[in-house]
């Protein structure tokens, strides 16, 4: 079960990784050329977009001083868990972000 307090903070990784997404996009809209280097460029904004959360989640949740680096270590596969039924939610808010 994944505790509630770090789902909460789960649930903020999301919302300010999904926030991110235009800047992000800016950074490799500029002199690269995505589609010469990568084939499928929504696989290539979902992974940045999954590493992000992951990355906020865990800064989150130990910048609030209330979890062990184990406690947070062992939500990981909660954490992956919501992101893979997040999937469809994120691709549509990639799609509202990136022209694709």
């Amino acid at each position: 079960m994944f505790p509630e307090k770090l789902k909460r903070v789960f649930d903020k990784a999301v919302i300010d990784s999904i926030e991110q997404i235009p800047v992000t996009s800016l950074a490799f809209k500029g002199e690269l050329d995505l589609k010469e280097h990568i084939h499928n460029e929504m696989d290539f904004y979902l992974g940045i977009l999954i590493a992000t959360i992951f990355e906020k989640y865990t800064v989150y949740a130990a910048m609030t001083g209330e979890f062990s680096k184990q406690e947070i270590m062992n939500t990981s596969p909660h954490v992956a868990n919501h992101i893979f039924q997040l999937i469809p939610m994120l691709k549509d808010k990639i799609k509202d972000h990136v022209e694709l």
